[in-house]
């Protein structure tokens, strides 16, 4: 779902302009050293492209106000991941663990989140080794954990930094990392293995397509079987476990957006 920022779109840009007039060298190739990052928040409702009224819904807050400087927001910061599978372990529903203390919940259809695809104003950034809710040092526009450290987590402190662009609203994660046929040679897709499709090595990537499903002919499990005549597509029936959605024709389906997990 695309989310509408334009009440934020003002105070992201004076942003962008102020950390590019600030003295001494700039880092990146973007204004404000812009990249696209994610962002997982809990979802009490079942999204469907308007907000809930329920306040605990983080998700539809956001999606309300177009901004991450919501009353959701910590003081500790905003915390971002350059990973979307990392984004997908958080805003958890309660009792539900973030990997690698359990690699299940966050990919069931009960984990109570989504995952929010975001530009950020890394600006300046602090370098750290670990997790951390240290204040910034003078000077310095976001906290980023070095990679080598094992942590993907990217912290800034000014909503006016960040800039909500879409929502990835998914109940299952595996659909979300979807391509799963892709993967790297010696991987195994879900349910066979939970591990390799959210690994940096996986080797493969999403796109975020429109899908003309016409008249749909469902199925019971995987089948390479023509179409019958007068149908345009086939659908697995959600019942039988199996998340397949199969087109013959290529003018059926446009890809809008590409998610590389890195």
């Amino acid at each position: 779902f695309e989310v509408n920022a334009e009440c934020q779109a003002a105070s992201y840009r004076d942003k962008q302009r102020a950390i590019n007039l600030q003295l001494g060298p700039r880092e990146g190739k973007r204004p404000g050293n812009e990249k696209r990052r994610f962002y997982g928040a809990r979802m009490t409702c079942e999204f469907r492209g308007a907000p809930c009224r329920d306040p605990r819904c983080a998700v539809c807050r956001i999606v309300e106000h177009g901004s991450f400087g919501t009353d959701h927001i910590t003081s500790t910061g905003i915390r971002f991941s350059a990973g979307a599978h990392t984004a997908k372990g958080q805003g958890l529903a309660p009792g539900k663990e973030p990997p690698p203390a359990n690699l299940e919940h966050f990919v069931g259809a009960a984990a109570g989140n989504a995952v929010f695809v975001a530009d950020v104003l890394l600006g300046r950034p602090q370098i750290v080794s670990s997790h951390t809710n240290d204040a910034l040092r003078a000077g310095m526009h976001s906290c980023i954990a070095d990679q080598a450290c094992g942590v993907d987590e990217i912290v800034i402190f000014d909503g006016a930094q960040a800039l909500p662009r879409a929502l990835i609203a998914s109940s299952d994660h595996v659909g979300m990392k979807a391509a799963t046929g892709a993967l790297a040679p010696g991987k195994e897709p879900p349910p066979a293995n939970l591990g390799h499709f959210v690994d940096a090595a996986a080797g493969n990537a999403v796109f975020v397509a429109d899908v003309l499903l016409g008249r749909s002919q469902v199925v019971s499990s995987h089948t390479s079987d023509a179409l019958p005549a007068g149908m345009h597509s086939r659908v697995a029936d959600q019942a039988c476990g199996v998340d397949e959605i199969v087109i013959f024709d290529g003018a059926q389906a446009i890809p809008r957006a590409l998610i590389l997990f890195v």
